[in-house]
């Protein structure tokens, strides 16, 4: 095999255990995330503030993390940032009150978006060297790895504190990393211009029509995170505090939305090679929003009669919102890094900044909704709006997106931003 295929598909593993580690730290955490509440004593609106400031952190990461990829290259930054990340997931078992909730947020902040934007990169890599869809599937693994820890984390939460379990989790990963991060892609893969005259230059600013093309797809991206906040954020605090689900089985409706994040990435790259991205992202992310609110609804009308019954209908309704919105994240990063002439690093964080931006705003938004009106009516209101990224991601489709993609050239000046 040639030694630049060899360097492919050891990365092409690499990037994927480096993704389902993160989903572990994330999948450890969320359905425990009503205890650490419980621990902080915060109101809806103290806890929902905390994860809105953790927007700004990543907004922050992003930008630190891209300039750091420039420097010294995406392997090196994942490779080394990943082990704050751990630190910084494992911090939320420390924090005793609000203030030190958000801090431990923003610091997650800044640490999971700089590992994000770099670990995207890789990735982005990967799938234009293998020359076919690559990034739902290694999001697919973020989602494996979600699940196998939310599933643990949730059997185990009557047994072992919170601090344990993310101690045990956090450990394992540092572990795997070690070894497999030597398999990442190095620097001299990375998009670097002044290497290559088809590439914009670092110096030269991104112009207008391809910055707000990003600025269309960061907003597309930002919505359906939004409403993936609703399971990893609130999910298990609106079962417990809103629906009356006990600790423990509270964090089903967090395994039940990974098992179908799981498949959707898995499967869905053969449909989208065959129909294109924003047929596929559309159709699909129609029927999960509609089939969430539709479920979700059901669930809190059977909130004062049958726990079973909600609990069950909680679980369909957060796999519904899975199927919908599973590949529409990498959907708008893959549309991003894949802007010929622009690096992928510099893409991606554009999108990443602008998405911290809108997240702050919208989680925001979200704890105002919670505190003054209730959970279930926010979580309500943000699925809704889900609807807006199924509009959005018609500029998933080449045809709409060429007028905002122009060929760089370093004697390019105008239009610039």
């Amino acid at each position: 095999m040639p030694e630049a295929a060899e360097v492919v598909l050891r990365a092409k593993r690499s990037v994927a255990t480096g993704f389902f580690l993160a989903g572990v730290t994330v999948g450890t955490l969320a359905p425990r995330l009503a205890e650490v509440k419980i621990n902080t004593s915060a109101s809806d609106s103290s806890y929902g503030t905390a994860f809105a400031i953790n927007s700004i952190g990543a907004l922050v990461g992003f930008l630190v993390g891209a300039k750091a990829a420039q420097s010294v290259g995406t392997k090196k930054i994942a490779s080394i940032i990943f082990y704050l990340m751990l630190i910084a997931n494992f911090s939320f078992s420390l924090a005793t009150n609000a203030v030190m909730l958000a801090l431990v947020a923003i610091s997650s902040g800044v640490v999971y978006s700089m590992f994000n934007v770099n670990m995207n990169s890789q990735g982005v890599l990967v799938e234009q060297r293998l020359g076919r869809s690559f990034m739902p599937r290694a999001h697919a693994a973020w989602s494996l790895g979600s699940l196998v820890a939310g599933l643990a984390s949730a059997a185990v939460a009557p047994y072992l504190s919170v601090m344990m379990t993310l101690a045990i989790a956090d450990i394992f990963c540092a572990i795997v990393w070690l070894f497999m991060s030597r398999g990442l892609m190095p620097h001299q893969y990375d998009d670097q211009p002044k290497n290559d005259s088809s590439q914009l230059p670092h110096s030269k600013r991104i112009p207008s029509t391809t910055f707000l093309f990003l600025l269309v797809l960061a907003l597309g991206q930002s919505i359906s995170m939004l409403a993936e906040g609703a399971v990893g954020d609130w999910s298990s605090v609106l079962l417990h505090e809103d629906l009356g689900i006990s600790i423990g089985p509270n964090g089903y409706a967090f395994v039940a939305f990974s098992v179908m994040h799981l498949l959707t990435r898995y499967f869905m790259p053969r449909f989208i090679d065959r129909s294109g991205l924003h047929r596929v992202v559309r159709i699909v992310a129609s029927i999960g929003v509609t089939g969430f609110i539709a479920f979700h609804l059901l669930a809190l009308s059977l909130r004062d009669q049958n726990l079973n019954w909600v609990l069950i209908c909680s679980c369909i309704a957060y796999a519904f919102l899975a199927f919908g919105l599973g590949v529409m994240v990498p959907a708008f990063a893959t549309a991003a890094g894949g802007i010929i002439g622009l690096p992928s690093a510099r893409a991606l964080m554009v999108l990443g900044v602008a998405g911290a931006l809108i997240l702050w705003i919208g989680r925001t938004l979200l704890s105002f909704l919670a505190e003054n009106y209730s959970l279930p009516f926010a979580i309500t209101f943000f699925a809704v709006l889900a609807y807006g990224s199924v509009y959005l991601a018609k500029f998933l489709d080449p045809k709409s997106s060429e007028s905002a993609l122009p060929k760089f050239s370093t004697g390019q000046r105008d239009d610039l931003v």
